[in-house]
């Protein structure tokens, strides 16, 4: 999955900012969506589903940084090629 930082609400992240205006929709919509994640998450686990999440920041940075993206990348194969079922970057 590649999660906008926005919409998925990630974590002490800049892009993940809240809208002033018509804060009730917002919160509701941010609210339904890390619920509807959370659920999906949930169940592609208990299939023993292999799932990689990929932030948009992490998107814009490696576009920015070479060394960051090679060393993300290898992260990335090692996850692939691993027993894990798991990984956010």
């Amino acid at each position: 999955f590649v999660h906008g930082c926005f919409w998925h609400r990630h974590k002490n992240c800049k892009y993940a900012y809240t809208p002033k205006s018509n804060m009730e929709f917002w919160l509701k919509k941010f609210d339904d969506n890390v619920r509807r994640d959370d659920k999906v998450r949930k169940l592609l686990e208990e299939q023993k589903t292999k799932q990689l999440i990929i932030w948009e920041c992490t998107v814009k940075e490696m576009a920015k940084n070479g060394d960051y993206r090679s060393e993300l990348l290898e992260k990335i194969e090692r996850f692939f090629l691993s027993t894990d079922l798991f990984m956010e970057v």
